[in-house]
């Protein structure tokens, strides 16, 4: 997925393309952070799916706005939901507080402005806020309707919980009727949608059942991926909820992502593991896969894959977890061989073979190493045997380590230009590395020993 994501605004008859940074979601809100060639902010706000303004901090500041990067749900870009949640056409810069207000008053309730002006708080004047709470409030008053009218004084303490007047007004006795309503334990029986929605949202880790319920029944999917994600940190019994959902509105390569996002902080489960390890190897991300599977000693891992993907030329052999992976493989008995075979390729390119031999020490004592282990020791014993480098190669060849081996059977040459043996191996060795001449120039020479040792 691309690091750069744009969304093209129009102002006084202009174009440009902002970089987008950051999301945040909120209840109903969805707010995205970009920034444009000089780096001034703006905010693209959405509400119900459906942008109402984009804002910019050249002259205004929007403490409300920022507040929902730290209170709500933020994903960084890049990002699959900051990508569902793009615009599919370019936005307007909003021109001012009138027409914001006027766009806003068109197109929402009284109800919903309560949520709406606080969001651009110093470009909408809070005496206007304040004009639309008190005039909100004061039409249900006159009507006669003073549930509705305490209704609005919690939605105001909701979203300004420090609103002074909203908290003297909702103290008059004539509400208490209503106070006991929005008790802790009766807030779920709220007939205020608006509220009750709220409400469960800015406490969602404690009410997360009912927030999913209410995302699901109104098919707000990409509302319920972003808490699932946020929710499976802490609890994993909601995956397969999450999965649904992943396999339903996501790409492959998307899915791939939100699981990692999903699971990364938290210890998966065997399945979510091995889901995981998928998703990682789908990515690209060959060390992460590895890393995840040793340090949470995944067992629905076939080792088999990972002989795979240790295997890759885009693998960063620095970029493991080696303490974790010893440990790991301590654990293992089947094909564990095979496994730290390839493995050995890839330490022997950053490595050298003391460290490596004090490394693989901890294995020793499982049967599917013990074979390599003591391999390892003898081209340790070997390193400095002039004697022996026919047998030192041998061994390097075996590591898949054809260039040392190479030097080792041509020393061997050197010393003894008529060792079949040694003609023999280095032949071999010329072939597995791809050198196509010297591979027939030695079976040539190697034809012409045997005939010779023949006659």
């Amino acid at each position: 997925m691309s690091t750069n994501t744009y969304i093209t605004i129009q102002s006084h008859k202009k174009t440009k393309q902002l970089d987008v940074k950051s999301l945040a979601m909120f209840h109903r809100i969805k707010v995205i952070k970009a920034i444009d060639d000089n780096k001034q902010v703006h905010y693209c706000v959405c509400y119900k799916q459906e942008f109402i303004a984009v804002v910019c901090e050249e002259k205004h500041v929007f403490p409300y706005l920022e507040r929902l990067f730290s209170e709500g749900i933020v994903f960084e870009n890049p990002h699959p939901l900051i990508h569902a949640s793009l615009p599919n056409h370019p936005l307007h810069l909003t021109k001012s507080e009138q027409h914001l207000q006027h766009q806003l008053q068109k197109r929402y309730s009284p109800r919903e402005l309560l949520i709406l002006y606080p969001l651009f708080n110093s470009f909408i004047p809070t005496a206007e806020t304040n004009k639309l709470f008190e005039t909100t409030y004061y039409e249900y008053r006159r009507n006669g309707q003073l549930r509705n009218a305490f209704h609005v004084l919690m939605l105001i303490s909701q979203v300004l919980p420090n609103h002074e007047w909203a908290q003297d007004m909702a103290a008059n006795i004539e509400f208490l009727k209503y106070k006991s309503s929005y008790e802790t334990e009766n807030v779920l029986q709220i007939k205020d949608t608006l509220f009750l929605e709220l409400h469960v949202f800015q406490n969602r880790t404690l009410l997360f059942p009912q927030l999913l319920n209410l995302l699901l029944q109104q098919d707000r999917w990409l509302d319920a991926t972003a808490v699932l994600i946020e929710h499976l940190q802490q609890d994993n019994s909601y995956y397969p909820d999450f999965l649904h959902l992943l396999s339903k509105h996501f790409s492959k390569t998307q899915q791939a992502i939100l699981l990692y996002d999903a699971c990364k902080q938290t210890p998966p489960t065997d399945t979510m593991g091995y889901q995981l390890f998928q998703a990682l190897v789908t990515l690209e991300r060959y060390e992460e896969a590895i890393n995840i599977t040793s340090k949470y000693h995944l067992t629905t891992v076939p080792i088999e894959e990972l002989s795979t993907i240790i295997r890759n030329d885009n693998l960063k052999i620095e970029k493991l977890n080696l303490e974790n992976l010893q440990k790991y493989l301590i654990e293992q008995t089947e094909h564990i061989d095979i496994f730290v075979t390839a493995l050995l390729e890839q330490l022997l390119k950053v490595r050298d073979i003391d460290w490596i031999v004090k490394w693989i020490q901890p294995l020793k004592s499982n049967k599917g190493t013990a074979t390599i282990v003591k391999m390892l020791e003898d081209i340790t014993r070997l390193q400095d045997e002039p004697d022996e480098q026919l047998q030192l190669g041998k061994l390097y060849y075996k590591l898949h380590q054809f260039e040392k081996a190479l030097d080792c059977f041509s020393w061997e040459m050197e010393l003894d230009p008529e060792n079949y043996a040694a003609v023999q191996w280095v032949t071999k060795t010329y072939r597995e590395l791809g050198m196509n001449d010297e591979y027939k120039n030695y079976m040539y020479f190697l034809t012409h020993m045997k005939n010779n040792q023949a006659q």
